[in-house]
């Protein structure tokens, strides 16, 4: 049996970091997949193909231990770029007692839509955890041999948040896995006990709201980000908190004008919340608003509009707000004949889905 899935990827609205600290924040899957095929082979050794990473046909098998031995030379950089798939594996291989019971399994993974082009700069759209999702989807329903349906969408948040924790050394707030896992927009809460389910609601996106997505020219890192949040949390609390205070009080404003529809707020509040995350990333000595971020919201701003980083910051993918369509016709024409570029993305309202 062939089975292929598919899951989005995300992009923050508002509540960068202070999730972290159990605030709410905004999230919306879109459409750009990873997607999974999974099929049977008759051979001895499990395959994998990855167009993306440009492998073609590596071997592995699970050792006495349950980890994954690749039988040809992998560069230490192309392991690296495998973790989240070697760590879906390894776990969802070890939770089954049998294994993998149908025998030899053949991978084709494909994360090429969360790249500027194929080969090229990754977009910061939530790519390992789109994959975890589409991964961890087809995995548990081919240990189940296909009986019964896919898993339940809160029981496939907890497995594929597990491994994707432990693939990033737990850091992370499982924010893009769950847009991955349900799809739509999210308002997300991490639960105050940890290991609970964190508190998910689907919200409306208010009609009058345009969003452009701008690529800030250069790809970023999360985890290095946040490390140097924990730093300054252990190093100077007083300081952390002096700032993250400021950013839970303004998500909680803005995501609360968002399900109402208060859409004057929620630019109010996500305006506000830009200028905080650049404090904050002052205190911690993190280029939230890069130097690029901060050129687009000049543009964004000239016209009227609110600019913020989604996500971590220091690159990727802003967002433009405004509920002016001449407005937003304004903003896209002058980033066009600019450095930077619009990304065309689109809700994603259903998602990870499976097929066979």
């Amino acid at each position: 049996m062939i089975v292929e899935t598919r899951a989005p990827g995300k992009l923050i609205l508002l509540g960068e970091y202070a999730v972290l600290e159990h605030a709410p924040a905004l999230v919306m899957a879109v459409d750009r997949y990873a997607t999974v095929r999974i099929n049977p082979l008759p051979n001895r050794f499990h395959r994998l193909h990855s167009p993306t990473l440009n492998l073609s046909g590596l071997n592995f098998q699970f050792d006495t231990n349950g980890q994954i031995n690749f039988r040809d030379d992998v560069p230490a950089e192309t392991r690296q770029q495998l973790r989240f798939f070697t760590h879906t594996l390894e776990l969802t291989h070890g939770a089954n007692p049998k294994g993998f019971s149908t025998g030899a399994l053949e991978f084709v993974l494909n994360t090429d839509s969360f790249f500027l082009q194929p080969g090229g700069s990754k977009l910061g759209l939530g790519s390992s955890a789109a994959l975890t999702v589409a991964l961890t989807t087809a995995l548990f329903f081919v240990m189940e041999q296909g009986n019964g349906e896919m898993l339940e969408k809160f029981v496939l948040l907890k497995k594929a948040q597990n491994i994707h924790h432990q693939a990033q050394e737990k850091k992370g707030s499982g924010i893009d896995i769950a847009a991955s896992v349900f799809g739509g927009v999210l308002t997300f809460r991490i639960a105050g006990n940890s290991g609970s389910v964190p508190e998910i609601s689907p919200t409306l996106f208010p009609p009058d709201l345009h969003l452009i997505p701008v690529w800030s020219g250069k790809s970023a890192s999360t985890g290095g980000f946040i490390k140097k949040t924990v730093t300054l949390k252990q190093e100077n609390p007083e300081k952390y908190w002096q700032s993250m205070n400021e950013l839970i009080h303004l998500t909680r404003k803005g995501c609360t004008a968002f399900q109402a529809g208060e859409t004057e707020q929620f630019l109010k509040a996500c305006r506000l919340y830009s200028a905080a995350l650049d404090h904050f990333g002052k205190s911690c000595q993190a280029e939230i608003i890069s130097p690029e971020h901060r050129e687009i919201a000049g543009i964004v701003e000239k016209h009227g509009g609110v600019y913020k980083p989604s996500g971590a910051g220091g690159g990727d993918i802003g967002i433009a707000l405004t509920r002016s369509e001449e407005v937003a016709e304004k903003i896209i024409t002058e980033i066009l004949h600019s450095p930077y570029k619009i990304i065309k993305l689109s809700p994603s309202p259903n998602g990870v889905s499976l097929r066979k």
